[in-house]
């Protein structure tokens, strides 16, 4: 404070937000209270108008916090709309490719710029989540696999107009290695392989991605190794007969 005046319990607040957001809870104030401190009162703000106001006050810190809550809240909204146009079962898939494709266009072109556009993985991982979470996975193992795999295949185009390039058919084949690996029951039908060749029939993941993966030894950001292991010993069946499919291809074009 000038002059040698004690500080105000917002000053308090709002240098502790600056060294960082964390270290609003030692202030006076909470950090939400400042936040709606600092905000003109008696009107609604856009993002913009509050990430205009944290960086006038050097708050780069609660400025990323607050876009990446954001973008995350987004992300959730967009899962949740896959889902329930899925359970609706009026949408067909060229209508959800173009409601996902204008809400991820819609997203880039919003308050949060590119700090709220969704990278191509962030939508196949949205995608991946909203088909996954419509389908019933409280059923019987068996019941359960059938239910994904009819899912999936009816929704394949979806993922096939996503999918553009091998890092983007890798990011669908890691989602579904961490979903996998998250329920023993799927894990021990084995699920994972019925998953992958589904994929491959449809024309969504390739071959060369698919032993990509294999070869290697792709292992999950969380959970166990031990069951990307699992995965891996499952696939070699699938993935010895990619490998001979090609060499026959290369005998037939000699």
């Amino acid at each position: 404070a000038a002059n040698g005046a004690p500080a105000q319990p917002i000053d308090a607040a709002v240098a502790a937000l600056a060294v960082s957001p964390a270290a609003a809870a030692r202030a006076p104030l909470a950090g939400t209270d400042v936040v709606c401190w600092l905000l003109p009162s008696g009107r609604a703000t856009t993002e913009a108008q509050l990430r205009a106001v944290l960086e006038s006050h050097d708050l780069a810190e609660l400025v990323a916090f607050h876009a990446k809550r954001s973008k995350v809240q987004k992300m959730l909204h967009l899962v949740d709309g896959i889902s329930a146009r899925i359970h609706d079962g009026h949408v067909s898939p060229a209508d959800l490719t173009k409601w996902l494709s204008d809400q991820v266009a819609a997203l880039a072109a919003g308050a949060g710029g590119a700090a709220g556009a969704l990278t191509n993985a962030e939508a196949i991982g949205c995608l991946w989540d909203g088909v996954v979470n419509a389908v019933d996975l409280t059923r019987k193992a068996a019941a359960k696999r059938a239910a994904l795999l009819a899912t999936l295949k009816t929704h394949a185009p979806v993922f096939f107009a996503l999918c553009k390039t091998g890092s983007d058919e890798l990011v669908l084949l890691q989602a579904v290695q961490q979903f996998v690996s998250n329920d023993m029951e799927l894990l021990k039908m084995p699920a994972f392989p019925d998953i992958v060749n589904l994929l491959y029939q449809t024309d969504v993941l390739s071959e060369d991605t698919i032993l990509r993966w294999h070869r290697m030894g792709t292992t999950l950001n969380k959970g166990s190794a031990a069951s990307s292991n699992i995965m891996r010993e499952q696939m070699v069946p699938f993935c010895k007969w990619l490998e001979t499919a090609d060499e026959d291809g290369e005998d037939d074009d000699e």
